[in-house]
C-alpha cells in the first residue's frame, strides 16, 4: 500500500486539492497497477514562509505554489 504525503500552498482551492490527489492516485493506478480503491494520501498545506525552492532551477520558471509529493512504497510489487 503506497502512502502519499502531498503538500500544497495554503491558497490552493479545495477543488484544486481534489484534482491533485485524484491525479496522483490515477498515476499510481496506471503505472504500478495499484487497486483503484487503495487511496491513502495525507494532504497538508504550507505558507510561503515555510518552503524555499529555486524559482529558476534548470532553466524552468516556477511559481511559488509548488506541489510536493512524497510516496512511501514498500518492496513487494513487481516491476
Amino acid at each position: 500500500m503506497p502512502f502519499i504525503r502531498t503538500s500544497v500552498h495554503k491558497d490552493i482551492s479545495q477543488q484544486q486539492r481534489q484534482c491533485i490527489v485524484d491525479g496522483i492516485h490515477q498515476a499510481l493506478v496506471d503505472s504500478i497497477g495499484m487497486p483503484s480503491d487503495e487511496l491513502f494520501n495525507m494532504l497538508a498545506e504550507y505558507e510561503s514562509s515555510q518552503f524555499w525552492c529555486s524559482r529558476t532551477f534548470n532553466g524552468i520558471t516556477r511559481s511559488d505554489r509548488v506541489v510536493v509529493v512524497e510516496i512511501t512504497l514498500r518492496h513487494g510489487r513487481s516491476d
